[in-house]
């Protein structure tokens, strides 16, 4: 059990020219500039988060847990001064989360394990609205697991893998070019990803391990009229320890060479935006201890 008081102040200084013009206070032309520069203020955030947790010890080294938590996030100082078109203030109050987790761990000989089961709340979330407003009269909620599983396989090889499965969706009534929000995917939330890993460890100065990263599909934007259909790829690693004093490593990363977007997201402005991973790479190294 626990609880923590916090509180944060932001005193915020404009030595500009307030509003919509260019720095010399000349007009941008077309309904002012892009950003919106707003006058000097102060503002204060105070919140109270407790925590309890419960854990039972049901067999050897296998825990059950169970935790209860509220918590809170200050608007950012992007959120409240970072200003666009119009808006002159954002008069922002604090985003609030609440949460419950039920999870399962434990290890027993070859095998350890960890199953968090998940719910969250979230109220007051922080968003921009269609006229680029900042606002903050968003609801939105999460269900999900994450689990994680690793295996011993003899004396030289283990198998460990995570996974997270969740949805994370709008809770509040918000029309959005023609669509409503509520009950639509969160953007550039997907529903799962994960990875595994096949560890070989044949001596003691010899490691290689082959990974599998997944990236499950999600939605560009709020209203969920554009995807990303997610990625596969493979990593490999090696590591030789020549002497106690320095070794040598190779990694090969994307071994198929696949093509994948380390990030993806949707503006009305560009459309679709695809931020590419890396292609098929190698590298060598030396490790040295003095």
């Amino acid at each position: 059990m626990g609880a923590r008081l916090e509180y944060i102040r932001y005193d915020y200084t404009n030595n500009m020219i307030s509003g919509r013009s260019r720095p010399d206070g000349t007009s941008c032309g077309f309904g002012g500039c892009r950003y919106s520069r707003p006058e000097s203020r102060n503002d204060d955030f105070t919140a109270f988060s407790p925590k309890v947790g419960l854990l039972y010890k049901y067999h050897g080294n296998h825990d059950i847990y169970l935790n209860f938590g509220q918590g809170f996030r200050a608007p950012q100082t992007s959120e409240l001064y970072r200003l666009q078109r119009a808006q002159t203030v954002a008069g922002l109050g604090k985003v609030s989360l609440r949460n419950i987790e039920l999870g399962f761990r434990g290890r027993e000989d070859i095998l350890s394990y960890n199953l968090s089961l998940y719910a969250m709340k979230k109220d007051n979330y922080i968003f921009r609205d269609a006229g680029f407003f900042n606002v903050d009269n968003g609801k939105s909620r999460h269900f999900g697991a994450d689990m994680m599983v690793k295996i011993a396989l003899g004396a030289h090889f283990t198998i460990r893998g995570n996974m997270s499965i969740a949805r994370h969706s709008y809770d509040f009534d918000y029309i959005s070019r023609g669509v409503n929000l509520r009950d639509r995917d969160i953007d550039t939330a997907p529903r799962h990803f994960g990875s595994m890993q096949i560890a070989w460890r044949p001596t003691d100065r010899i490691n290689a391990e082959l990974e599998w990263v997944h990236m499950g599909s999600y939605y560009l934007d709020p209203e969920n009229l554009h995807k990303y259909g997610g990625h596969d790829y493979l990593n490999l690693r090696a590591e030789f320890q020549m002497t106690e004093d320095y070794g040598i490593f190779l990694r090969l990363m994307n071994i198929t060479n696949r093509k994948y977007a380390e990030r993806a997201d949707y503006t009305t402005f560009t459309d679709e935006r695809y931020f590419p991973g890396k292609p098929r790479s190698l590298y060598a190294g030396i490790n040295i201890s003095f």
